[in-house]
C-alpha cells in the first residue's frame, strides 16, 4: 500500500485545502521559514491510529475543531489487490445463512469492473479527536475481513529530527592542524 496523495485543511497554519501529491521516488517539500512545511508532515504523521487530531492542531483562524480534515489516498500494490479480489470471491460463495439462494459466482466482476477499481482507496480523518472513515471503493467495507486487512496494511509514519552536525567543527579541525 502506498500514499499517493495527501489533502489537509483547517490543520494549524493550512487553512485552505492544500494537496501533497506524494512521488513514488521522492517527494520534496521546499519554502521559505514559517509557510506550514512542518505543519504539512504534522498532518501526515496522524495517519498513524496513535496520533489523532488534538486541539492545537485546529487552524488557529477557526473555532470549530470539527474543520480539522486530512484525506489520505492509497493505492494498492497487486499483490494486495489479489488477496482482497480472493476475499471477496470466497465471501460470494459461501452459502446463505438464511437458506436462501446462494450467491452468483460472477458478483466480484459486476460489482467491480476490474481489479484496478480495488485500487485506490481513501481515509479520511476530520475533526479534534476524529476517528478515520475509509470512503472508497464502495460496498467493499460490508466485509469486515477485508477492512481488517487493509487496515492492517497502513503504514506507519515517523518524522525524525536531523541528527546535529558538526561539519563546522570538523573544518576547523582540518584548518587548524595544516
Amino acid at each position: 500500500m502506498k500514499l499517493t496523495k495527501v489533502e489537509i485543511e483547517a490543520f494549524r497554519s493550512i487553512r485552505k485545502c492544500q494537496t501533497l501529491h506524494i512521488d513514488p521516488s521522492v517527494t520534496v517539500l521546499i519554502g521559505a521559514n514559517d509557510h506550514g512545511k512542518t505543519n504539512l508532515l504534522e498532518a501526515i504523521r496522524c495517519l498513524n491510529s496513535d496520533r489523532p487530531f488534538t486541539e492545537k492542531d485546529k487552524n488557529w483562524d477557526t473555532d470549530d475543531p470539527s474543520k480539522v480534515k486530512a484525506s489520505y489516498y492509497f493505492t494498492l500494490d497487486p499483490d494486495e489487490i489479489t488477496r482482497i479480489v480472493g476475499m471477496l470471491e470466497a465471501e460470494h460463495r459461501k452459502p446463505p445463512a438464511d437458506g436462501a439462494k446462494p450467491a452468483d459466482e460472477t458478483r466480484t466482476e459486476t460489482v467491480f469492473n476490474a481489479p484496478s477499481d480495488l485500487e485506490k482507496w481513501i481515509l479520511v480523518r476530520s475533526g479534534v479527536g476524529g476517528r478515520y472513515a475509509w470512503i472508497e471503493p464502495a460496498g467493499v467495507f460490508k466485509d469486515k475481513a477485508i477492512v481488517d486487512f487493509i487496515n492492517s496494511r497502513l503504514p506507519r509514519v515517523e518524522l525524525f529530527e536531523p541528527v546535529a552536525s558538526n561539519i563546522k567543527d570538523s573544518i576547523s579541525l582540518i584548518e587548524s592542524a595544516s
